[in-house]
């Protein structure tokens, strides 16, 4: 449990969780509209919207694990967050994983050097493979290195406060 850190912390860390939350319900919604909408599935396009289900519940599952204070919610958010550093296209594949908010800066390489800037408040993504088109485009969320960085000194502290409990209760060996 991570009770014990400073309140301003633990508030933090509760709007992460809420965050996550609505990231996930929003990213589930989104991808049954799609998948309701959708002409034809064939088994590579149900594995596709699989992993884009798992994906969306995962940040549900952090969200709640952070919310309750589990300490498990920490490194679950790392992971949902790290997962959402990077998009790219290329040679037919595609991938984007937004779960919430998201402020990316990007590099079009397709026909030209372009930037790309894009944000939104709207879970988002984008699985491709095998595709036809010659896009070629990398950009990093910026919102996900953030809450990565908040998340990684979280983590420390509370490794930290671990090391400390165990060299609290360490008994001291007699000569």
């Amino acid at each position: 449990m991570i009770n014990h850190l400073p309140k301003g912390i633990i508030k933090k860390l509760k709007a992460l969780a809420i965050y996550q939350i609505i990231g996930g319900l929003l990213g589930l919604i989104t991808t049954t509209w799609i998948v309701i909408q959708f002409p034809t599935f064939t088994p590579f396009i149900i594995f596709l919207f699989t992993i884009a289900f798992g994906l969306y519940i995962f940040s549900l599952v952090s969200g709640w694990l952070l919310w309750n204070q589990y300490t498990a919610g920490v490194q679950c958010s790392l992971i949902n967050q790290y997962l959402q550093i990077v998009q790219f296209a290329i040679g037919g594949f595609a991938y984007t994983y937004i779960s919430g908010a998201y402020f990316s800066l990007g590099i079009d390489l397709t026909y030209s050097y372009r930037l790309l800037i894009d944000f939104g408040i709207i879970s988002t993504w984008q699985l491709k493979a095998f595709t036809q088109t010659q896009v070629v485009q990398l950009s990093f969320n910026f919102v996900a290195i953030l809450l990565i960085v908040f998340l990684t000194h979280v983590k420390r502290d509370l490794e930290d406060d671990v090391l400390l409990d165990n060299l609290l209760t360490e008994e001291n060996p007699t000569l």
